[in-house]
């Protein structure tokens, strides 16, 4: 079902309700690129955000902001804003209470002690706001999609759980544009320990994507403690070296 370009209404609930959502959205070279995120709803907008560690899709927003979200079987369209939150204060008020209920883990992070000093880089983020925009509801899951540009617009198609991506032809099984195409399949352990995406870039033509490069896996990783506490220093050291960058950013924190 079509909306077409309005202000948001019911179909908040739906993203709202989503764990996990693909963001869609064009790099330097204007190829679409996709990416798993948690989307929010925030004031009455859909909402998905960043944290200071991970940066490279918002400075893609930053450059070219039309963006898509798939969630809940809801397709959003537009325009996106960005707003930069060094602090743990916009995130305290808008996001603690849905971050623990969309993505257990955060349940731990946030009980850690000291936690806003200790993991500041979690805690600040860059949001990423849909105002009004281009809406259908295809009704469908996202853990399966291609993100394509059409006319300078992102869309997400939703594509077949089943679909088979060893080849490098893949028959995708839906009408899709010709053109640049991002398949992304991504998969979450119930306690969403573990966030896996296989990215595959390449050209579409004749619903058929002629793959070019592959990025990372679904397979279990079963990652353990000491791994995951790598991790975090690893993201906490990634936010040091952005500090320039969200200083710069701060400086004017709303990009359009």
């Amino acid at each position: 079902m079509t909306m077409g370009h309005m202000t948001f209404g019911p179909e908040l609930s739906l993203i709202d309700d989503a764990a996990v959502g693909v963001l869609g959205f064009t790099a330097r070279d204007l190829t679409p690129r996709a990416v798993a995120v948690t989307p929010y709803v925030i004031d009455g907008k859909p909402t998905v955000t960043t944290t200071l560690a991970l940066l490279t899709k918002a400075k893609m927003l930053r450059a070219r902001p039309a963006a898509a979200l798939l969630a809940g079987g809801v397709h959003v369209s537009a325009d996106t804003t960005l707003e930069m939150h060094q602090d743990s204060e916009w995130f305290d008020a808008n996001l603690r209470a849905a971050e623990a209920r969309k993505y257990p883990p955060a349940r731990s992070l946030l009980s850690i002690p000291f936690h806003r000093r200790l993991l500041w880089w979690y805690l600040g983020r860059v949001v990423i706001t849909f105002d009004s925009a281009t809406i259908t509801t295809p009704g469908v899951g996202d853990r399966v999609t291609i993100t394509s540009v059409v006319d300078g617009e992102i869309v997400i198609t939703p594509l077949a759980d089943q679909l088979s991506t060893d080849t490098e032809n893949i028959e995708l099984g839906t009408e899709v544009p010709d053109g640049a195409g991002c398949l992304l399949v991504h998969h979450e352990t119930d306690n969403m320990d573990e966030l896996l995406a296989l990215t595959l870039r390449g050209e579409v033509r004749e619903g058929v994507l002629a793959v070019k490069s592959r990025h990372g896996s679904i397979l279990p990783q079963n990652p353990g403690t000491l791994t995951q506490i790598r991790s975090l220093f690893t993201l906490g050291r990634a936010a040091r070296a952005n500090r320039d960058l969200i200083d710069n950013w701060s400086a004017g924190t709303t990009a359009t």
